[in-house]
C-alpha cells in the first residue's frame, strides 16, 4: 500500500482482512471437524446396499465445499483469487442444495458460510481501488 492512502483507509483494509481471516479460520476448523465426523460415520456404516445408486448431488456438493474451503486457504495469500474460488465453490454447493429436493437448504448457514469469501473479495477490491487511485 502506498503512503498516499489515508490512515483511516489503511485501518479499514486491515479490519476487513482481519475479519476475513478470522471467519475463514473458524470455517476451516469447523470444516475439518465435520470432515472427521463424516469419515468416522462412513467407516462405521459400511452396511450400504451395493444396489443403491450413488447420489450425484451429494458428491458434487462435497466437491464444491472442498473447492470453497481450498479457496479460503488460498485467500490467505492471494485474496482475490482465493476469495473468488471460495465464493464460487460455496455458491455452487448452495445452488445444488436448492436443486436437490432430498437435501435441506438453510439460508442462514449459506450466508454465514459465504461470508469469509465476500470479505476476502471486499478486501481485494478495496485494496486495488486504493492502489489505483494513489498511482494517478
Amino acid at each position: 500500500m502506498d503512503e498516499s492512502i489515508s490512515p483511516q483507509s489503511k485501518n479499514t483494509l486491515k479490519g476487513i482482512r482481519l475479519a476475513a481471516r478470522i471467519t475463514g479460520g473458524i470455517w476451516l476448523s469447523l470444516g475439518l471437524i465435520t470432515l472427521l465426523f463424516v469419515i468416522g460415520e462412513g467407516i462405521q456404516s459400511s452396511q450400504r446396499n451395493p444396489n443403491e445408486p450413488i447420489d450425484i448431488f451429494g458428491i458434487l456438493i462435497i466437491i464444491s465445499y472442498i473447492a470453497g474451503f481450498s479457496g479460503i486457504v488460498l485467500a490467505y495469500w492471494k485474496e482475490g483469487l482465493g476469495g473468488l474460488i471460495s465464493f464460487l465453490g460455496i455458491f455452487i454447493a448452495g445452488a445444488l442444495l436448492i436443486i436437490d429436493p432430498k437435501l435441506d437448504f438453510n439460508i442462514i448457514f449459506f450466508i454465514i458460510a459465504i461470508l469469509p469469501s465476500v470479505l476476502f473479495l471486499a478486501y481485494w477490491w478495496d485494496k486495488g481501488k486504493y492502489s489505483n487511485n494513489s498511482s494517478r
